[in-house]
């Protein structure tokens, strides 16, 4: 079981199919274990979360399912939650259904000069209410 899709990519990427059941099992847990997923979306009304004081409209910024940010853009949210995850070698941007090219273009940017040694990758996830989702690994 994986708590995001994050997870469960990560998951299925350590599968082999010469391995032994068992075997498999625990290379998958454990690769799902190095995964943190920042998650991006907005604010549908005023709220107070954890001690964060939400507008209605303002972005969310999520790690691995809580809120840690709120900003006024996407790119704002990805920097600061950039600063509070450890240093990736693999980084997947998922982009959602309601995500605009040009800021994806610019959180693009933001990964590969915040990480230029990491592995980065950009997909079209289709996510409906989240903007951006972002493994890390």
């Amino acid at each position: 079981p994986s708590a995001h899709f994050t997870q469960g990519f990560s998951a299925m990427m350590a599968f082999d199919e010469s391995a032994a059941p068992g075997d498999n099992a625990e290379a998958m847990k454990e690769m799902m274990g190095t995964v943190t997923t920042l998650s991006l979306t907005h604010a549908v009304r005023d709220a107070e979360i954890d001690g964060l004081h939400i507008k209605d409209g303002q972005v969310l910024g999520l790690v691995n399912g809580k809120v840690k940010v709120t900003t006024a853009t996407d790119l704002e949210a990805v920097d600061a939650l950039l600063g509070m995850i450890d240093e990736p070698v693999f980084l997947s941007l998922y982009t959602g259904a309601d995500a605009n090219e040009e800021e994806t273009a610019k959180i693009e940017a933001l990964l590969r000069e915040r990480y230029c040694d990491a592995e980065i990758v950009v997909a079209k996830g289709g996510q409906p209410l989240y903007d951006y989702v972002i493994s890390a690994e």
